[in-house]
């Protein structure tokens, strides 16, 4: 009963905790803010169709939050990469995972204090380039719209005394994804993300004397803006079947805010790439 309390107060403040299932799809290319700083429409999409200006944002810079996340697989290990601006620090992260019958998990970050944008991360997630070097990591993210080139090296990794580098081609890009503009009570405040499944990978990642090589459809790219501090739950599952098609699963909510719960199939197969399925 206290905790029921307690979620009651914390709901009143930051939004319902399980919002009205509502499913806004925004069709057509929009600005992501108004002038005032509000979003424009809220709602999700199949593309990147809003247009995000980071000057439009009325809030403190130190509560500004960016990054892209990529995760590369297989079915016997996978690499986690992430190059954050989050105002007051920024992250370099590298996860590197074994799935084996005793299974390895290696985590590291480095951090730098008050970059407030200065890594100036693309406006775009479907162009662009970061670049970023913190302590002894050095990551490189490039994206001419059509190939990703996922490159870089963390010197004395997990405090390891080795290095651990990696090089990754990343083609195929699918015609849609999941994109995302969620505002919150506050107007001022919103979230915008993207998540795209499926993509093709080439390349390797090298650590402890290990080559990890990656040839698979199994991959995943995300974007994120906001500011407010949230929780959200996010479930996707990308995955090919007999026919050689490719799928993800998208499912999003929020444990805070007014986001609607957002759930759908996608299907990047070779005969019909375009062709989707909304899950009510």
């Amino acid at each position: 009963m206290f905790f029921l309390l307690l979620r009651l107060i914390h709901n009143r403040h930051l939004g319902p905790l399980y919002p009205t299932p509502q499913q806004i799809e925004i069709t057509e290319e929009t600005p992501l803010l108004q002038s005032n700083g509000k979003l424009t429409k809220e709602g999700w999409a199949r593309r990147p169709l809003f247009i995000y200006d980071r000057s439009l944002i009325k809030a403190n810079a130190f509560r500004i939050k960016e990054w892209d996340y990529y995760y590369i697989g297989t079915q016997e290990y996978g690499l986690c990469l992430t190059i954050s601006d989050i105002g007051y620090v920024s992250c370099l992260s590298i996860s590197l995972l074994e799935f084996s019958e005793n299974p390895i998990q290696y985590n590291d970050s480095e951090i730098g204090l008050f970059p407030l944008g200065d890594l100036r991360m693309p406006k775009s997630s479907v162009s662009g380039n970061v670049k970023a070097t913190v302590g002894s990591c050095e990551m490189s993210f490039l994206n001419d719209g059509k190939t990703r080139i996922l490159s870089g090296k963390y010197e004395n990794y997990c405090n390891s005394g080795k290095t651990l580098t990696f090089d990754i081609k990343l083609t195929d890009i699918p015609k849609e994804s999941m994109v995302i503009a969620t505002p919150f009570e506050s107007e001022m405040y919103f979230y915008y993300n993207q998540k795209i499944n499926c993509m093709l990978a080439e390349g390797y990642c090298e650590f402890n004397n290990k080559r990890y090589v990656f040839i698979s459809p199994f991959n995943k790219f995300k974007r994120n803006k906001f500011n407010i501090n949230l929780s959200s739950i996010y479930n996707t599952y990308p995955g090919r079947n007999k026919s050689a098609e490719n799928y993800a699963y998208h499912k999003h909510n929020f444990t805070s805010g007014n986001d609607p719960i957002v759930e759908y199939l996608s299907k990047y197969g070779p005969q019909d790439p375009d062709r989707s399925f909304i899950l009510f």
